[in-house]
């Protein structure tokens, strides 16, 4: 896969690197992975990518062929965790970006609101130099090490400084920073990607005109976004000719379904003036087994989602 071809799908802010050749087992076909460049303050992001774009949820990372050898496990596991958690940093990224699109006074230093995310995405995001710029215990993240002082408590406990108001001056030094990148970002990122993961097919039922098929999470994945879970079709309406034709062509494999999904701004049901990131589905598509090969059917939007 072209690195131009990443650059105009979905760079963050100044380019993508291909991942390392030697580095990982190679992927199946049709899937990559890439490092994504943030800015010169932000660590970069690994990625997997299926025809262009993220993927996240539970396969990630070399789930078709594990090795045998036990080092070569051990290997491909820290592998898949560390795309896992890449994924979910990106994710979390996303939504920071699109909140911020949205609603800018939310990042404004006089806005109530920043404490609850600010301290996570300097965390997440910071790169190992820029870290002791701005947090209190660097090498530790914000897990409160034993061995770290912390002088300021509450809110500003994350942040560099003697007492709240270097603590604060910080923390505002890393927002301002923080805020120019998303306004690069927030005005060029697309806010798509994929989740792919298993599915339980359920019995048709007939009906008339259509009958229905349920296409269900599996409930033993770990990491469905919990997002996804709820706004997935838990049946879709279809003739029994096109029922057929997906059971015929699955036989005994296990179904797979990659979602197009993006983030989108809702209104609050509690708060009519307040508003918050989610997720949509787009798309969603069936395939015979993880490997992702064999396309079985695309489920038409405009078809009743029940």
């Amino acid at each position: 896969m072209r690195v131009a071809a990443l650059i105009g799908a979905f760079v963050l802010a100044s380019s993508a690197e291909s991942a390392q050749a030697g580095t990982s087992p190679p992927m199946p076909d049709g899937f990559g992975t890439v490092r994504v460049t943030l800015a010169p303050e932000l660590r970069p992001l690994d990625l997997i990518l299926w025809r262009g774009k993220p993927v996240v949820g539970p396969l990630l990372y070399n789930r078709f062929s594990p090795p045998i050898d036990p080092d070569s496990r051990r290997t491909v596991q820290r592998q898949r965790a560390h795309y896992k958690h890449e994924a979910e940093r990106y994710l979390f990224l996303l939504s920071l970006i699109k909140r911020y699109a949205d609603s800018p006074d939310d990042f404004s230093p006089a806005s109530g609101n920043r404490h609850y995310f600010l301290s996570q995405a300097a965390d997440a995001f910071l790169a190992d130099h820029a870290r002791p710029r701005y947090l209190q215990c660097p090498e530790e993240g914000l897990t409160g090490a034993p061995a770290c002082s912390r002088p300021v408590a509450g809110a500003l406990r994350d942040w560099k400084g003697q007492n709240e108001f270097e603590a604060e001056d910080s923390m505002v030094a890393f927002l301002s920073s923080f805020q120019k990148f998303m306004s690069r970002a927030a005005k060029i990122v697309p806010m798509e990607f994929w989740s792919i993961h298993e599915v339980h097919v359920t019995p048709y039922v007939a009906g008339s005109p259509l009958g229905r098929m349920g296409f269900k999470p599996n409930p033993n994945l770990k990491h469905v976004p919990k997002a996804i879970d709820n706004q997935y079709p838990y049946m879709y309406w279809l003739s029994r000719q096109e029922a057929r034709d997906i059971v015929e062509k699955l036989g005994d494999d296990t179904p797979y379904v990659v979602a197009g999904l993006s983030l989108i701004s809702r209104q609050s049901s509690f708060a009519p003036d307040e508003s918050f990131v989610d997720w949509e589905m787009n798309s969603l598509r069936l395939f015979k087994g993880d490997a992702i090969k064999e396309h079985v059917f695309t489920f038409d939007r405009t078809r009743s989602l029940r």
